[in-house]
């Protein structure tokens, strides 16, 4: 069939999409049910579904080209591990699992595509596209060996989801979403509520006794957990960075000076640029004649013009000596500005060379650049004295020093941590100064024991960091104790809460038997009232999100209140709901109505398909899937 579509010089157009009929057909893998597989089948079968089997080789070739594609996406090997974090391997026999279910329906119902539809499809592919736009054979063949796949089952996979694709557009295209959908969900997005509140502060809970001895505890066991002291290392750590070292380096001006002259033909020096023009005759004859216009008179550019060349056919831009065609670079280089060569022979013909313009060589001063030599002299000093200090530090370690007694060896300080979690933070919940949350050096502290001989750490800056581990001390429950005047603090602003709570409760039931919120905000304290008209769903500026989530969950004409943490709780009435007329034309309609559409096709395709697999009957051998896998658990 293939040799036929060779043949054609036809131009085909679309395609179809393995990746939509799979996102259609996807389902959770639990929807064909993963049974322990029957004793009586052999081993070499992974899957049974329906009077079709999907084997082991099938599936192991799918799936080891799945995890190649996914490694040339990230440019890195990815694990058999990684794959079924990511559900490659559950993904793909379900998909492989839903289509030999589908083939059985197809089959069933007597469905096929015609020879010439499935040709058009192939040729449409723009990836066998080529250089001209049109269908390469070549390109299809390199596929077809790249994928190790035959001609004949490429057609065959092709003609089934051209088939697959016909069958659940069937059910599910030209979907359409109901008008009620689209209502909920205009007044979801865009109802708009108008309220009235004022905020109860905390001092509105009134004075709150000390608690008794009874009463922490009661409040701290059950809170326990939360209070865990997290494990703490003792770390000893050294920091060499080059860059801090060149602070101390001083460079003179005779050592820049030397530097400076060593490099400033190729640093410092810009050299000489010309803006070069050229024309190409046939002949040297034509090019002679040209030659005698430009002697009387004419200019370059008028030359140009009169042999119909644009700028670009002519302008060689500006260059520098040695990066023309040898003896166009001679001509050029020898002539002054706005001097014309002989003819000159080149490669298509004779050309005359012209010199538009020239741009004398510059230097760049010693003064001007004195501060930036400096620095980067300081800088590669600085280098070299890192590297021969890591190279005593691990000689002294090597000779049975501890990291400490090695950074003194060579007159540096190792800085001693008693205590770091691994946040970053000491006892007092402070950052540890040179160290964070996202530091590598924190990570492999805790990430090694006591006594281990630690691998050295870069760091970004090209230095070295050193570290020991000293002690361990594990995570502990803290007692109630030691953490009396936190859990006393705690246990006030519970009591606030719970206060604060109660009276906002009495308030809203005062408000909702009738009572004015006014009334209720001065006789609660002489709270001002505050009004705000546009509050949504997804919040106002006006008012916390907390707020703006509970107006809409009291019907219009009802109060509510919400905790706004520290500054107390808010008490409100709805006044009223705006919701927007639904435009069912405008383009945010359009678009979510377009969306929902495809939302339910999706729905009702995935229903049909899960349908199609549970009437076939679909059995899997589970320790046969993970064996291929690669993976001990499902």
């Amino acid at each position: 069939m293939l040799k036929d579509m060779r043949a054609a010089n036809e131009s085909w157009m679309g395609r179809v999409a393995a990746a939509i009929l799979m996102g259609l057909i996807v389902v959770s893998f639990s929807a064909f049910g993963i049974n322990k597989f029957l004793t009586d089948l052999t081993t070499t079968t992974l899957a049974h579904v329906g009077s079709q089997t999907v084997s082991l080789e099938e599936f192991r070739t799918a799936y080891n080209a799945q995890l190649q594609r996914l490694t040339t996406q990230t440019h890195r090997q990815v694990t058999n591990q990684e794959a079924h974090a990511l559900g490659v391997d559950t993904g793909l026999l379900n998909q492989m699992v839903s289509q030999k279910a589908l083939d059985q329906k197809i089959a069933k119902l007597g469905l096929d595509a015609s020879d010439k539809l499935v040709r058009d499809k192939v040729f449409a592919d723009p990836s066998f596209a080529g250089p001209s736009g049109k269908f390469d054979a070549a390109r299809l063949q390199q596929y077809l060996q790249d994928n190790r796949i035959s001609e004949a089952d490429y057609i065959f996979q092709q003609r089934q989801r051209i088939v697959t694709q016909q069958l659940i557009d069937s059910i599910s295209a030209d979907i359409v979403a109901p008008k009620a959908y689209l209502s909920v969900l205009n007044r979801v997005h865009n109802e708009t509520r108008s309220i009235d509140f004022f905020t109860l502060d905390p001092k509105a809970a009134g004075t709150i006794p000390a608690p008794t001895p009874e009463q922490l505890q009661s409040f701290f066991a059950p809170r326990a957990g939360a209070y865990q002291a997290p494990e703490y290392r003792s770390i000893v750590m050294l920091d060499v960075e080059p860059g801090v070292l060149a602070k101390s380096v001083a460079i003179s001006d005779a050592d820049a000076q030397k530097r400076y002259d060593a490099v400033k033909a190729t640093a410092y020096t810009q050299p000489e640029r010309r803006d070069i023009q050229q024309i190409t005759f046939p002949t040297e004859a034509e090019a002679a004649a040209a030659l005698a216009k430009l002697k009387g008179g004419m200019s370059f550019d008028d030359l140009a013009k009169e042999r119909k060349l644009a700028p670009k056919d002519y302008d060689l831009g500006t260059v520098t000596k040695g990066t023309l065609f040898a003896d166009t670079d001679a001509a050029a280089f020898t002539l002054p500005e706005n001097g014309t060569s002989e003819p000159v022979k080149n490669l298509v013909g004779f050309a005359l060379v012209h010199v538009a313009k020239v741009f004398p060589a510059t230097v760049t001063p010693f003064a001007e650049v004195a501060a930036k030599l400096k620095s980067g002299m300081a800088a590669d000093k600085a280098r070299q004295d890192a590297d021969a200090l890591r190279d005593k530090i691990e000689d002294a370690r090597t000779n049975g020093k501890d990291l400490k007694a090695a950074a003194a060896s060579v007159g540096l300080t190792a800085n001693e941590i008693p205590a770091v979690d691994v946040r970053g933070l000491d006892k007092d919940g402070k950052p540890v100064a040179g160290l964070s949350a996202n530091d590598p050096l924190l990570h492999a502290a805790f990430d090694t024991a006591v006594g281990v001989d630690n691998e050295t750490i870069r760091t970004k800056s090209g230095g070295t960091e050193w570290f020991e581990l000293k002690s361990i001390e594990p995570a502990r429950q803290r007692t109630l104790a030691e953490l009396h005047d936190q859990i006393v603090s705690a246990w006030t602003t519970n009591e606030v809460n719970t206060a604060l709570k109660a009276k906002a409760e009495d308030m809203v039931k005062k408000l909702n038997g009738g009572a004015k919120l006014e009334d209720v905000a001065k006789a609660a304290g002489d709270y001002p009232v505050s009004h705000v008209s546009d509050v949504q769903r997804q919040g106002t500026k006006d008012v916390a999100d907390v707020v703006a989530a509970q107006v809409f969950n009291v019907h219009v004409g009802a109060a509510g209140s919400a905790d706004v943490g520290p500054q107390g709780r808010v008490i409100f009435k709805v006044l009223d709901a705006i919701v927007p007329v639904l435009d069912v034309k405008s383009k945010e309609a359009e678009a979510t109505a377009s969306q929902l559409a495809r939302l339910l096709a999706s729905d009702i395709a995935n229903e049909y398909v899960a349908k199609v697999k549970k009437d076939v009957g679909v059995s899997v051998d589970e320790a046969l899937f993970r064996q291929a896998t690669g993976n001990s658990t499902p």
